[in-house]
């Protein structure tokens, strides 16, 4: 702070001799870290700019036209602000919508998970069903040979019978 109160922001800390925007040249060909240093550095320059500019404007050194520039930037944050949470909101509507549609699917998969659990239950209690009725199968089919055992034998004895008769 100098006498009058006002803060003065300090030099930038990258020491280059750069400051604000034009220690973002060559940006390009910086490490991340430098990148996200010089970003910073930039950042806090804006800020303690904006601070001096308001200090000065709250001691009635700045007039209105001459803060102009800084209401314009202001101005324009807040539209880009306005338009990126708008951006936002579109992609957590979408999120959202994307959201319902996958528990949508789910649950059409669980409805589907327990149609076939059914089926597979329905299933197994015809294989018990299919397996007791072939076994039922099997006893009929021994009893019908049993008999035409019994009727092969009957006839035998018919046909003696028939032929000591004659």
């Amino acid at each position: 702070m100098d006498e009058s109160g006002i803060h003065r922001p300090p030099p930038n800390p990258n020491g280059n001799g750069m400051y604000g925007a034009l220690s973002l040249t060559g940006l390009d060909e910086f490490s991340p870290q430098e990148k996200a240093q010089r970003v910073a550095a930039v950042a806090n320059d804006i800020t303690a700019s904006i601070i001096y500019v308001a200090k000065h404007a709250e001691a009635g050194n700045l007039t209105s036209e001459q803060l102009k520039p800084i209401h314009n930037l202001i101005d324009m944050v807040n539209v880009v602000g306005r338009e990126h949470n708008r951006r936002l909101e579109r992609e957590l509507a979408e999120q959202d919508r994307q959201v319902e549609e996958m528990r949508k699917k789910l649950e059409e998969q669980s409805r589907q998970i327990g149609e076939r659990r059914h089926v597979c239950r329905a299933m197994r209690k015809m294989d018990v069903v299919i397996g007791e009725l072939k076994a039922s199968v099997e006893v009929l089919e021994t009893e019908i040979k049993k008999m035409q055992d019994d009727r092969g034998t009957w006839v035998m004895l018919r046909e003696r019978i028939d032929l000591e008769e004659q």
